[in-house]
């Protein structure tokens, strides 16, 4: 979190932390969060994120009108403003381009690690609604998903 912090720091952006060690806190830290918070953004900690938690999450988003970033464009079915997520055909195609670098002889150890090429997102069109959000046309055009 800290180093989040401080790369979000590099543009003015300030991250506040909410949360707990169990599951049971999350309502609670939730309530603590500062009223000037302009969305909210759910890190995939498997232990914290859970069906109850998620619905704790989308109902404080909801009711405070502050857009969630969701971890799937599952949440941002049940309620999330939007989501990112990887664009797992070309994911294929880059490590199949690896592996064919390696089968013609270049180590993989000189193959620096890469980062997905293309980024693809969802929105939820009644949560932006909702918050009183628009989005321009050519976003909801390029979405992967549409929530209506």
């Amino acid at each position: 979190m800290e180093e989040l912090k401080r790369l979000a720091g590099r543009d003015n952006v300030a991250l506040e932390a909410a949360g707990g060690s169990v599951p049971e806190a999350l309502p609670d830290a939730l309530k603590q969060l500062p009223s000037t918070i302009g969305a909210l953004w759910g890190l995939g900690e498997s232990r914290l994120l859970s069906p109850q938690t998620a619905r704790e999450i989308l109902l404080y988003s909801f009711r405070n009108r502050v857009p969630l970033v969701g971890l799937s464009s599952s949440w941002v079915k049940a309620g999330a403003l939007y989501a990112l997520d990887r664009d797992y055909d070309d994911l294929g195609r880059q490590c199949a381009e690896f592996a064919d670098q390696i089968l013609k002889g270049k180590p993989a150890s000189s193959i620096p690690p890469a980062t997905p090429r293309r980024v693809l997102y969802s929105l939820n069109l009644k949560t932006a609604e909702h918050m009183k959000l628009e989005f321009p046309d050519e976003v909801i055009r390029n979405a992967a998903e549409v929530f209506r």
